[in-house]
């Protein structure tokens, strides 16, 4: 059975936030469970786009601070790293307000650009992945994802968030090489993840995006953050909390199809607060588009990458 905790938070004042993640952290074994003395740990936040925290499109800033404090009381040192669709890592990060209070307490925040190429056989297929070299060499990754909605891939939690660990341009290209085929990309999707093998998922549902995710959606308030070793688990629990069949989630349906991590209700024991505490009835799923990206719009994406690059670094709505 895989164990998934969940806590509920109301708001993200730093107190709450902290109750939360040690709450959620305690059925499974607490902070010391995953992060040893000395050991540099990743934490992957979503960080797709640089946005103010009116639109809860990355991960909460006090999610990550509080569970960068809970990895240095473990004895560990937190690195915040992710590589953003145009933006740089910091750049998203003083948009969002992280920034000066990751500086103040001297936590890093780096973006992921170095690449290394890693094969993973699964099911007797081989994958060649192209990978973060910084998220490989870290001593092990805490993965932050956002509850939202995805007008690609219908909900993105876990999994898809460690896509981000995937550098630069090279994800923009993945969604070209797929062709449009949802299940290769999918089943790309869970090699990167198995690959880079995550020693916890946390998952901030304290407000969710609902809607034309992952950048314009509206906020929907959970009230939860979950927690879990597997994050083919995690994303399945979450799934049940806006009422989604877990299997229709393309990277579920593709883990099974794998024979990777746990997905069915019956073999996932639930911790902490009850799950229907934080049912919805009435969440606003997306209106569907196809991964597949474009040569020219691949093109125009990276023009669009430089020119961002560029360009004075003021924060979008």
């Amino acid at each position: 059975m895989s164990q998934v905790s969940i806590a509920s938070c109301s708001d993200y004042e730093p107190a709450s936030v902290h109750h939360a993640l040690v709450k959620m952290l305690e059925p499974l074994g607490g902070i010391d469970q995953f992060v040893r003395p000395g050991e540099r740990i990743l934490l992957k936040p979503n960080f797709v786009y640089r946005v103010r925290l009116r639109r809860p499109a990355v991960t909460h800033p006090e999610v990550i601070l509080a569970m960068a404090r809970l990895v240095r009381e473990a004895g560990g040192h937190p690195i915040i790293g992710d590589s953003p669709s145009i933006h740089s890592s910091q750049t998203v990060a003083e948009a969002n307000g992280l920034a000066p209070q990751a500086a103040a307490e001297d936590i890093p925040i780096v973006t992921l650009k170095k690449v290394t190429h890693e094969t993973l056989e699964v099911a007797g297929r081989k994958y060649r992945l192209p990978v973060s070299a910084e998220a490989m060499e870290c001593d092990g990754i805490i993965n932050l994802p956002k509850f939202k909605a995805h007008r690609q891939a219908t909900l993105t939690f876990s999994v898809k968030n460690l896509y981000g660990c995937v550098p630069g341009k090279r994800k923009a290209a993945r969604h070209f090489k797929s062709g449009g085929d949802l299940d290769w990309f999918s089943n790309m999707l869970v090699a990167n993840a198995t690959l880079l093998n995550p020693r916890l998922n946390v998952v901030d549902g304290i407000i969710a995006m609902e809607g034309e995710g992952p950048v314009k959606g509206d906020p929907k308030p959970i009230g939860a953050i979950l927690g879990g070793v597997d994050p083919t688990a995690v994303d399945s629990v979450c799934c049940r909390i806006v009422g989604y069949p877990p299997t229709s989630l393309c990277t579920i349906n593709a883990a099974r199809r794998m024979g990777i991590g746990t997905w069915s209700e019956d073999d996932i024991d639930l911790l902490g607060d009850p799950l229907d505490r934080f049912v919805v009835d009435d969440f606003k799923f997306p209106d569907l588009m196809p991964i597949f990206f474009s040569f020219p719009r691949l093109v125009q994406s990276t023009l669009k990458s430089w020119r961002q690059a560029l360009a004075p670094e003021n924060s979008t709505s």
